[in-house]
């Protein structure tokens, strides 16, 4: 696993038990800027999952009361040379041990969009099974989300470039530059998603 420095600074349910997915409101997250008062006392560490095969992006945040805080950003890589079977036990493997170091609540997976590259689609979608897999036998809630629905919460905009999401996650985590790598961006932005469905489930956030 590849980790990255940390921060300077610190309707109906989105989400069940069982990892059923919802929809969710459309609204953009920026409206959380909005929010100050929350209704419950609310602690959530919840953890943004970008799929890939070659590396996977993951974002940590850490909801507190009222406050968003990013925890830390990585990926997990795989080695190119190894067979397929090898590289997901390798991402399986590196998953399941980050899990118990961080013990998350809450995971948000994006959901496989076709790109034209069928390969690249392909191995996404073994290395999204793996994940998804994973976390379920470590017994963590998750939420998937199309990258339309992430994009119309993150940016207010359904039709967001990446450089647009980057620039969002930076303003609403607070963070002195964009995430890198691009992978571990995509990871935060899922987290921020999930941390806007909680609200939905007993607490109004602000970032």
């Amino acid at each position: 696993m590849e980790e990255t420095e940390e921060s300077d600074e610190t309707d109906e349910s989105c989400f069940s038990s069982d990892s059923s997915v919802s929809s969710v409101s459309s609204d953009s997250l920026s409206n959380m800027e909005n929010i100050h008062e929350p209704r419950y006392s609310f602690i959530m560490r919840i953890l943004g999952i970008d799929p890939g095969l070659t590396a996977a992006g993951l974002g940590l945040i850490e909801c507190r009361n009222t406050e968003t805080a990013v925890v830390e950003w990585l990926t997990i890589t795989t080695e190119k040379t190894f067979c397929l079977s090898e590289r997901l036990g390798e991402l399986a493997r590196d998953l399941r041990t980050y899990l118990k170091e961080t013990n998350p609540d809450l995971a948000v997976v994006e959901k496989l969009f076709f790109a034209a590259n069928r390969r690249t689609a392909m191995d996404v979608a073994h290395a999204r099974g793996v994940i998804l897999l994973t976390l379920r036998n470590e017994n963590i809630d998750v939420l998937e989300v199309t990258p339309l629905e992430l994009k119309t919460a993150i940016a207010g905009d359904g039709t967001a470039d990446k450089r647009q999401m980057q620039e969002m996650v930076k303003r609403l985590l607070k963070l002195n530059e964009i995430p890198s790598p691009a992978d571990a961006a995509d990871g935060l932005a899922l987290a921020l998603y999930g941390a806007y469905c909680s609200r939905n489930k007993g607490a109004l956030l602000t970032v």
